[in-house]
């Protein structure tokens, strides 16, 4: 039986953040989770802190795929070795520097499921050093105004961390072009 969601989690060079990023995906109160983590040659002990932290969620570890880059390839490859290596019906692509609330999973799954969507989308925090702020995105029902709004990011944003996205779509899309690591979201 296929899983459900894959959350995919592109690694490099984020050892101040995996931690929290880890243990907010690990602790979610949905279950049929595929986890893909993507080692794009991170210097750093970026890895060695992922799997301290998975050995706390032992209930986990079958979930968990960790995929080696032999040679550093950059975010959007990254981004579709997770792909590639994932199986969910439903994909969900958490930066490791980020980190979600314990029941993302589940309200993004069962809206999508409710509603039939390919894309279902939820709101974010954005923190600066001495602010926090709720970032409200919202989608269309209208795709020519989903592509005009997240170009000029009036009401939706073209990042990838905020939406679970149907597997089926991304297949009909083509993967991201190589070494396109700043905006590769927008491709998305």
């Amino acid at each position: 039986m296929q899983t459900q969601v894959s959350i995919l989690v592109p690694i490099y060079n984020v050892s101040p953040f995996i931690e929290r990023c880890a243990h907010s995906l690990f602790r979610q109160t949905f279950q049929d989770i595929e986890y893909v983590f993507v080692n794009d040659c991170t210097p750093d002990d970026s890895m060695q802190k992922l799997l301290t932290v998975l050995e706390q969620y032992p209930q986990r570890r079958e979930q968990v795929k960790i995929i080696n880059h032999s040679v550093n390839q950059g975010l959007a490859a990254t981004r579709n070795t997770a792909i590639d290596n994932s199986t969910g019906k439903y994909l969900l692509q958490i930066d490791s520097d980020d980190y979600v609330e314990i029941n993302i999973v589940e309200l993004l799954y069962n809206k999508a499921e409710e509603t039939q969507a390919d894309v279902t989308v939820c709101d974010f925090f954005e923190e600066q050093k001495n602010t926090t702020k709720i970032v409200v995105d919202a989608v269309s029902k209208n795709m020519d105004e989903n592509r005009c709004n997240i170009i000029i990011s009036t009401q939706s944003h073209a990042c990838v961390w905020n939406k679970l996205i149907k597997r089926d779509l991304y297949n009909r899309c083509s993967r991201l072009p190589k070494r396109l690591d700043v905006g590769e979201d927008n491709i998305l």
